[in-house]
């Protein structure tokens, strides 16, 4: 019955009741152990179809939001907030996760592996904001495979104690035909990087991280770019004036 159902759905919207900060999903978990009854995802997405989030808070999980597959959108007033042990989200390869018109904010993660906002597919920040969330080992962070576009919202007021707010991990590994794995891919067009509490604002790491730059994108001189090795900004278009 399920499978017949979800054959004829051409995308679909989780919707809170009443719009407002009552509209809880809330998983109950509340460790990063793995005990069975305090260990676990608020909400797991398998789709392909697309997704929206909208007005409805998503708490209470050791991971908040895993997308295993499918464009998942967080939009109208959709927060992922609270969280206090895993990851705010977890973006699997292939997978998409759009941040517009929602945000990520008051979440703690305590692990010391892949970072606030795990990124091994795709995330697109075009209008909303991550911020006031704290973290042991970055707030985005930007696997070998994950690619990161911002060209709106904010990424702000965040703490992590290690790596930088965003991390590009651009370690390149060859493979026995010769070629290499993808490499980590943060492309900023707009939106601003600021007021964040951590050694760097971005931290490029490896052999071939890419950062492109363009339009009215924004880092303040309190959130550096830490370049290491031969690493570089690209430049990808006209930097509009702040």
């Amino acid at each position: 019955y399920y499978s017949d159902v979800y054959k004829c759905l051409k995308s679909l919207t989780i919707e809170g009741l009443n719009g407002n900060v009552t509209d809880r999903l809330n998983g109950g978990f509340t460790s990063d152990s793995q005990d069975a009854m305090s260990y676990g995802t608020t909400l797991s997405i398998y789709a392909n179809i697309p997704v929206t989030i909208k007005k409805l808070s998503i708490t209470g999980g050791t991971d908040a939001i895993d997308i295993q597959s499918g464009n998942v959108t967080l939009a109208e007033n959709a927060i992922i907030e609270g969280n206090t042990s895993g990851r705010a989200a977890y973006i699997l390869s292939g997978a998409t996760l759009t941040i517009d018109g929602g945000s990520v904010c008051n979440n703690t993660s305590s692990g010391n592996g892949d970072g606030l906002i795990s990124v091994d597919g795709a995330l697109y920040l075009i209008n909303g904001n991550i911020s006031n969330n704290t973290s042991n080992s970055g707030i985005v962070y930007i696997n070998r495979n994950g690619y990161f576009s911002m060209s709106g919202g904010s990424i702000a007021d965040n703490t992590s104690r290690n790596n930088g707010i965003v991390y590009i991990d651009g370690t390149d590994i060859a493979i026995a035909d010769g070629s290499s794995t993808s490499i980590g891919t943060f492309d900023m067009s707009g939106g601003s990087i600021s007021g964040n509490t951590a050694e760097h604002g971005v931290y490029l790491y490896g052999d071939n991280p890419v950062f492109k730059m363009s339009g009215s994108a924004y880092i303040s001189s309190d959130n550096d770019v830490y370049i290491g090795g031969e690493n570089y900004i690209t430049i990808a278009g006209s930097l509009t004036a702040a």
